[in-house]
């Protein structure tokens, strides 16, 4: 995974003001660029994107024009103070459009070769998800980019927490999650969730765990050999084993368990792109 661009999705509020801070830090570490794009609801036959040296002609234009400069501006009071130094000399282009918000970002993104979308994750009852529509659901299954929902209270890349199965695609998230440890320098691990079985404890379960569970430490143990650059399985030293954690029970909890038990600043999952949002989402 190339962290060269990253798309953020800007509605101007505080909340998003994390998503910034977020793209700001991944950025510097990377040394990548980022692109701010601000979509506003509005019914038109086609997508608008204006950037500040093309602005279509007339009151459209104008208004278009005026919500540019407020984005521009909203960004830069972003980067005020000290701490903010490093952050002012990263790349950053302001985009408007007009549109569906999932749609004109997926669309942008993928047009504009971005390799993350970031964007701040609002905690929405599961009411007003049902009527209203989510945002960030859309746009994960719209998306053929990784996104990163940063949560209001900010991002911690010290430790990075990948869920995985068994499966072909399990290993494909497993692989994504891995470099993107790697990317930003934060500490990586792995959890997979084994169905309870009745008779047996859940820490015997640990200890001596099922085949499928073998099986995915040796594919993630191919992953990180192939993806470390001198050779060993990861820069501690450590083999998937190391780093796995195998877990019994229902798979929603446990993994949010593991979450709480590592301190992962950083869950990643799979999704289904076109399905409907999972319980992840839901919590």
């Amino acid at each position: 995974m190339e962290l060269r661009h990253l798309v953020v999705a800007c509605d101007k509020t505080v909340a998003a003001r994390a998503a910034q801070a977020a793209a700001l830090d991944i950025a510097r570490r990377v040394d990548g660029r980022i692109s701010v794009i601000f979509v506003a609801s509005v019914v038109m036959e086609r997508s608008i994107e204006i950037q500040a040296e093309i602005v279509p002609a007339g009151t459209e234009g104008d208004e278009l024009s005026a919500e540019l400069k407020n984005l521009c501006e909203w960004w830069r009071s972003g980067l005020e103070g000290a701490d903010c130094a490093q952050e002012k000399d990263i790349p950053v282009e302001c985009m408007v459009g007009i549109g569906l918000p999932s749609v004109e970002i997926t669309r942008y993104a993928e047009d504009h070769d971005g390799d993350l979308i970031v964007m701040t994750r609002k905690r929405h009852s599961q009411l007003r998800r049902m009527l209203l529509g989510d945002t960030a659901d859309s746009v994960v299954r719209r998306s053929r980019a990784p996104c990163l929902f940063i949560p209001p209270d900010g991002f911690d890349g010290t430790r990075v927490l990948v869920a995985v199965d068994g499966r072909e695609r399990g290993l494909a998230v497993a692989h994504a999650g891995a470099e993107f440890a790697r990317a930003i320098g934060g500490e990586l691990s792995f959890v997979t969730v084994e169905h309870a079985r009745e008779d047996e404890p859940a820490r015997l379960a640990e200890r001596l765990p099922g085949e499928r569970s073998v099986t995915l430490g040796r594919g993630l143990d191919q992953i990180l050999l192939r993806d470390e650059p001198d050779g060993s399985p990861t820069r501690n030293g450590s083999s998937a084993a190391d780093i796995l954690r195998v877990r019994q029970g229902n798979p929603v909890p446990e993994v949010l368990q593991e979450v709480a038990d590592c301190q992962a600043g950083v869950l990643v999952v799979g999704y289904h792109r076109g399905g409907p949002p999972g319980p992840l989402e839901s919590r």
